[in-house]
């Protein structure tokens, strides 16, 4: 079954995916999560922000007792930086990269909002990543199951990001960081910046049910996924799960290939932010 985003992405009864909650809950209380280093930093993540380029930037930090908490910590506390300058920076690609730092066990985190809230760059002193093409494929992942414990770890998170960016005129670009550890950048381009919001990015909120909304998580976080499991990760019938996701399509949240799997398209990255927020 899945283990996070259909479950925090939509608001959901506690008793509803009882096995993941389970599985993490034992994962605190074997203490995987400090074995792993994610609780054993060197120093608390530091969000830094830039007013304008020569200036000096306002800086912050962010801790919190558990690798799960600290993640929508900076999520919380990053977007929300971003949404007082009215920009366009998809919280799915934000949230996203961060959650990505995972992988370097939170190690020497900075994370930099430059050119109000424009350009997003987050940095780390992890093992970085070496094959940096693969890493925006889906699929490709070095997530061990201490890791799995806390994030989907099935090599989705960066292409989404990616994707994400891309709908909105943006691009993600792929790092070393000095001496060790990667650099992750959201910019949006120029075009985008100048142009009005209603012009940028799709406002509209398809109305779903919770179990449609459970769906195209469902399809975001696999990738490419057909109506039977569907049906086996909402413990629904496989006609249910048929007509969510025809429901999906029809609003043009996710397409179907020759093999009736289906996929998300720009629109449904691009409708995220709303549709988690209704």
């Amino acid at each position: 079954m899945i283990s996070r985003g259909v479950d925090k992405a939509v608001k959901t009864n506690a008793n509803e995916l009882p096995s993941v909650k389970q599985a993490v809950d034992e994962l605190f209380k074997k203490g995987l999560a400090e074995k792993s280093g994610c609780l054993n930093t060197s120093s608390p993540p530091r969000i830094a922000v830039y007013a304008s380029a020569g200036a000096e930037p306002k800086t912050s930090e962010c801790a919190a007792d558990s690798p799960e908490k600290l993640m929508k910590l900076l999520v919380d506390e990053v977007s929300d930086m971003v949404k007082k300058n009215d920009s366009l920076l998809p919280l799915a690609a934000i949230r996203e990269v961060i959650e990505n730092l995972i992988h370097a066990n939170f190690q020497e985190v900075v994370i930099s909002v430059l050119e109000k809230g424009n350009v997003l760059r987050v940095s780390d002193r992890g093992p970085g990543i070496v094959e940096k093409k693969r890493a925006l494929e889906p699929g490709f992942t070095t997530a061990d199951s201490t890791i799995k414990g806390f994030i989907r770890g099935v090599g989705s998170g960066l292409p989404i990001a990616s994707r994400a960016m891309a709908a909105v005129g943006g691009a993600l670009k792929i790092e070393d960081n000095l001496h060790s550890g990667a650099v992750i950048t959201l910019s949006l381009s120029q075009k985008t910046v100048s142009a009005k919001p209603n012009e940028s990015r799709v406002r509209s909120r398809p109305r779903l049910s919770k179990r449609q909304k459970k769906a195209l998580f469902i399809v975001v976080e696999v990738g490419s996924i057909g109506p039977s499991r569907v049906a086996t990760e909402l413990s629904a019938g496989l006609s249910t799960a048929y007509r969510d996701l025809r429901v999906l399509e029809e609003a043009g949240l996710v397409k179907c290939d020759k093999n009736g799997k289906r996929s998300i398209t720009n629109h449904g990255i691009n409708s995220l932010d709303s549709i988690m927020e209704s």
